[in-house]
């Protein structure tokens, strides 16, 4: 984007914490789907993806393979730590049924990277989106499980708020990932 538009000066703040782009001074934002509010105009990213259980080949050795999210209670379950300071659950779908597992472990952290790093040095389990997984199962660092019960998002999207008219620079940005994707 840079390159194409050297005009506009883009600014990017990452940040975990649920921003309200009014207040922060932000044209706009990018979150899961289910987190967008429905006021916000919303714009797909990616399409809709699991999150997935992983642990490395040298954790099954030792500690088993889950069956049932039963089992969890049984492993060392790394966690997430949302900005608003809540542990998050790992959620699973069985059937029509959302189940939300409070596991517990050795291990919590701010961010999926290091939790996914931290599965594959062999410390525990791991609920991560599926597409920071990928790259790891192909290299056989890490091993999925409890696939059939993976409870999906509706992707992550670019959200804005619903003005009439949209500035001409977040035009611009919005049209360049659109043609990127």
């Amino acid at each position: 984007f840079c390159r194409a538009y050297p005009e506009i000066e883009l600014e990017i703040a990452a940040s975990d914490e649920m921003v309200d782009l009014a207040n922060g001074g932000f044209d706009a934002g990018i979150r899961l789907g289910q987190f967008v509010a429905p006021d916000m105009v919303a714009v797909r990213l990616t399409p809709p993806f699991s999150f997935v259980v992983v642990g490395s080949p040298d954790y099954f050795e030792h500690h088993g393979y889950p069956a049932h999210v039963e089992d969890l209670r049984h492993h060392a379950c790394l966690r997430l730590r949302r900005s608003n300071g809540a542990i998050a659950p790992w959620s699973f779908v069985d059937g029509n049924e959302t189940i939300e597992a409070i596991v517990s472990g050795p291990l919590i952290a701010h961010d999926y990277p290091t939790l996914l790093g931290a599965a594959m040095q062999g410390v525990g389990l791991a609920q991560t989106p599926r597409p920071i997984a990928e790259g790891p199962i192909a290299q056989g660092k890490l091993k999925p499980v409890l696939e059939g019960l993976s409870a999906t998002t509706p992707g992550v999207f670019l959200y804005h708020p619903g003005k009439r008219q949209v500035l001409p620079k977040l035009r611009a940005f919005i049209d360049h990932l659109k043609s990127a994707g």
